[in-house]
C-alpha cells in the first residue's frame, strides 16, 4: 500500500539511531493537548513514547503550502504490516477526524466539514442550518465525545477519513522517495 509522510527536512523515518521528537514538531507548536494526547495513544497501542511515524492514505488532499519546510515520503508498505490496533502487530489505521477532534479538544476539523457540505446540499439558503445540525446531531449520537478514543481504531482504510500509523523507524525497503515537498528540489 501507498502511504505519504511528511517530516522535517533533515530528519530520517528509517534511522534508528535516533528517536521520534514531537517538540520539534509543528503540531506541537500550533495544537495545545497534541502531547498529551500523542503519550495516551502511545500508552494505547503500546509504543515507546512517540516513536510513531504518521503516514497519510491520500497525498493529493494535501497543499504544498501546508508543509513549506518539510520532505514527502513515499511509501510502499506490505499489506500485511497495516492491521488494526492490536499489541502483537506493527501499524496502526486510525480514523482522521477523532484524532483532530482529540488533540483540539473541539469538533471545529468537522465542523468545517459538515459546513462545506451543508453548503453544497442546501439547495436554498433557509435549509443550511437545518443540514448543518442534522449532520452534527448524526454525528455526537453515533460518536459522544467520551468514546472517540474507543472508536479512534479503523479495520481498514475508508477513502477520506483514515490514517495509518508506523512505528518508528520505517523499514528501509518501504522507501519509494524522499524528496523535498512534493518532488520541489
Amino acid at each position: 500500500m501507498h502511504l505519504w509522510t511528511f517530516q522535517g527536512k533533515g530528519w530520517d523515518i528509517t534511522d534508528s539511531k535516533k528517536k521520534n521528537d514531537p517538540y520539534k514538531g509543528i503540531f506541537y507548536q500550533n495544537v495545545p493537548d497534541y502531547i498529551l494526547s500523542l503519550e495516551k495513544l502511545c500508552d494505547k497501542i503500546q509504543v515507546e513514547k512517540f516513536q510513531l511515524v504518521w503516514c497519510i492514505t491520500n497525498c493529493k488532499e494535501v497543499q504544498p503550502e501546508d508543509w513549506p519546510q518539510h520532505k514527502l515520503w513515499e511509501l510502499d508498505v506490505p499489506d500485511s504490516e497495516i492491521l488494526k490496533t492490536n499489541h502483537h502487530k506493527r501499524d496502526w489505521i486510525l480514523k482522521v477526524s477523532f484524532w483532530n477532534i482529540i488533540i483540539r479538544g473541539s469538533s471545529k476539523y468537522l465542523e468545517d466539514k459538515w459546513k462545506n457540505e451543508a453548503l453544497e446540499e442546501m439547495g436554498s439558503p433557509s435549509r443550511y442550518q437545518e443540514i448543518y445540525e442534522s449532520k452534527q446531531n448524526k454525528f455526537y449520537e453515533n460518536h459522544p465525545t467520551n468514546k472517540l478514543w474507543e472508536a479512534l481504531f479503523l479495520d481498514r482504510i475508508t477513502k477520506e477519513d483514515s490514517n495509518v500509523i508506523l512505528r518508528f523507524p520505517v523499514d528501509q525497503s518501504w522507501v519509494v522517495s524522499d524528496k523535498d515537498s512534493f518532488g520541489r528540489e
